[in-house]
């Protein structure tokens, strides 16, 4: 048994029988104690790391796809839609602020959650993957790529999913205060983290 068990356990039992004397003993015995025995533990091999070890023979993967089908669900991506405040701002100010001939978006698309979810009855594809952002259908992955997807989903452990919306109404600011509008048409990106 190492030092840090031995005296992280001492602290720790006299921490806890402080609790209704003296509270700053108590959780000067606790939190010490308690840290001196996870110490003492780990180094012993008692507790593992708590980090997930990856697999023997598998390694973390990452990729990203594109959804198709977008421009059908505008309705929904609008839904998930937040107001750009530099989109309010006047030429004079986007040029101070260096902002000038980048393109400004009326609206952008924090990070919500995403789900990919298996669509065994879908009526145009019986292996279609739809991607739903924050509750709203804003696309779906593309046939070549559902069938590998449906793989990933049932067969591998992911380690984290997010999805990127862009596009829409932008304008661009140039240098002399001159404003230029257009539109982007909507995209989805998918990024996927899987052992």
């Amino acid at each position: 048994m190492n030092w840090q068990i031995i005296v992280g356990g001492f602290l720790f039992i006299g921490g806890l029988g402080n609790l209704t004397e003296d509270f700053g003993a108590f959780l000067f015995g606790v939190l010490i104690g308690g840290c001196l025995l996870y110490w003492g533990l780990r180094q012993k091999g008692l507790i593992n790391k708590t980090a997930k070890q990856i697999p023997a023979g598998r390694t973390l993967t990452e990729e990203t796809l594109h959804a198709v089908g977008v421009s059908y669900y505008e309705d929904n991506i609008q839904k998930l839609a937040c107001k750009n405040p530099d989109w309010q701002l006047s030429a004079e100010q986007i040029v101070n602020s260096g902002k000038a001939g980048k393109r400004i978006f009326r609206h952008t698309y924090i990070n919500r959650p995403v789900k990919l979810v298996l669509q065994p009855d879908n009526e145009h594809d019986p292996n279609a993957v739809a991607v739903i952002i924050a509750g709203e259908l804003v696309g779906y992955i593309s046939r070549e790529d559902n069938l590998h997807v449906k793989d990933i989903l049932e067969n591998r452990d992911i380690k984290s999913l997010s999805g990127f919306i862009g596009g829409g109404e932008y304008k661009i600011v140039g240098k002399d205060g001159d404003i230029t509008k257009d539109e982007y048409g909507f995209s989805v990106n998918i990024r996927i983290k899987y052992i």
